[in-house]
């Protein structure tokens, strides 16, 4: 027969004292049970669980709800605390200038043109158009009619051509990208110019459209103002997070003023007339 030390025997002692004690408890309310059955009715005491019941989910409802508010608490202190540390690791940004190179009239053809099919046609049939449609053409004549003129006329500039060459990127590589999942007419630049080889963000397009005769340089100048706008630092940082993209360094933008007919939109003859800028944000020297 195997042997039984006197360190089971304690471990055994203390099971059955705690089966006693907990036979002893139930025991214990189940007489209390019966005995507040017996003095106000079974069925009040029944009511009055199931509403004690009901009030232990409430309760426990409140405390995920509490729970839930913590962490949202939490989570928005976090993000003002990065906001904080971003505010004082950012440099001051050092002072600059604007400067504008604006085009003359150009014109160029439509060519192989896509557009919604149901805007094209609202178009070609003489519909009235409202503002965001007018602007939705124009973005699309923009991206894809004067994608090429666009690209040209960013490089071709000396300053950017400079700034290029200290990234060492070939200017040849520069080409006009949409915004990841931007909406037509979403706030912000319209497209942006990056390298091709390695994605870095280099530039940024404003694009506005007109179909008034003479409304043209009215238009272009809205665009430049909006480039303008664009290019400082603290909507950069803004825009650059909401896209996920690096646009805090940017300095040139290139601005589009579009006049177009919407009855010859499915001509591919048809030639539009454009004016292109160059806006740039040069930093100024101190004079000693």
């Amino acid at each position: 027969m195997g042997q039984i030390n006197g360190s089971d025997n304690v471990e055994r002692r203390k099971e059955r004292v705690f089966e006693i004690a907990f036979k002893q408890l139930d025991e214990r309310m189940d007489r209390l049970v019966a005995e507040v059955a017996e003095a106000f009715g079974r069925e009040e005491v029944k009511r009055s669980f199931e509403e004690i019941s009901e009030i232990r989910k409430e309760l426990m409802m409140l405390d995920v709800r509490v729970d839930m508010v913590d962490r949202a608490v939490a989570r928005l202190e976090h993000e003002r605390i990065e906001r904080a540390a971003k505010e004082i690791k950012a440099p001051k940004e050092p002072p600059f200038h604007i400067e504008i190179h604006k085009s003359e009239k150009f014109q160029a053809s439509l060519g192989g043109f896509q557009l919604r099919p149901d805007l094209l046609e609202k178009a070609l049939k003489g519909g009235a158009l409202i503002n965001t449609e007018i602007g939705e053409i124009g973005e699309a004549i923009g991206s894809q009619s004067l994608k090429k003129a666009s690209e040209q006329a960013f490089v071709a500039d000396k300053d950017i051509i400079e700034y290029l060459a200290e990234r060492e990127i070939n200017p040849a590589d520069a080409e006009m990208r949409a915004f990841p999942l931007k909406t037509v007419g979403g706030h912000g630049p319209d497209f942006y110019f990056a390298d091709r080889k390695t994605d870095l963000p280099i530039g940024i397009v404003d694009i506005k459209s007109t179909t008034k005769l003479g409304g043209l340089n009215s238009i272009f100048n809205k665009s430049i103002k909006d480039v303008i706008g664009h290019l400082d630092k603290d909507g950069l940082i803004r825009w650059g997070d909401h896209y996920q993209l690096e646009l805090s360094d940017i300095r040139y933008g290139l601005a589009v003023g579009v006049h177009f007919k919407p009855d010859r939109l499915d001509d591919p003859d048809y030639e539009i007339t454009y004016r292109i800028a160059v806006v740039k944000k040069v930093q100024q020297t101190m004079e000693k």
